[in-house]
């Protein structure tokens, strides 16, 4: 009887009781340097994503040999395979032109020619 009465207390306190979340955040650029950063602890599928990619991370990348089929930026690493494309957010360059893409469905784009020649400071996301 004294089992059954603390346990409809305690069944009772569940909701009230104190609750602690532990985010995980990335700040990219790290170090003014725009390598890649890998963030085990971040979901694939973030509730609430403010991103500022670079336009000069575009032309830099625009320059280097096979520079017009990259990824500038995921949530998921492209590893995962066609899983990935599903699950993350991908800004990416290929053939000519740059897309933004969250789970698969386009957001935007734009021509590359005209990100990489100075045309935008920034792609906001």
């Amino acid at each position: 009887m004294v089992s059954g009465l603390l346990g409809f207390v305690l069944a009772v306190l569940t909701p009230v009781l104190p609750v602690t979340q532990t985010t995980a955040q990335v700040n990219w650029p790290q170090d003014h340097s725009l390598n890649a950063v890998t963030a085990p602890l971040v979901s694939y599928a973030p509730t609430e994503l403010d991103l500022a990619v670079p336009c000069t991370a575009v032309d830099r990348l625009a320059q280097q040999p096979g520079g017009d089929n990259a990824v500038l930026l995921s949530t998921a690493p492209k590893q995962a395979g066609t899983d990935a494309l599903e699950r993350g957010l991908f800004v990416t360059a290929k053939d000519g032109t740059v897309s933004v893409r969250s789970r698969n469905t386009l957001i935007a784009e734009a021509p590359l020619t005209q990100v990489a020649r100075g045309q935008c400071t920034s792609i906001d996301v």
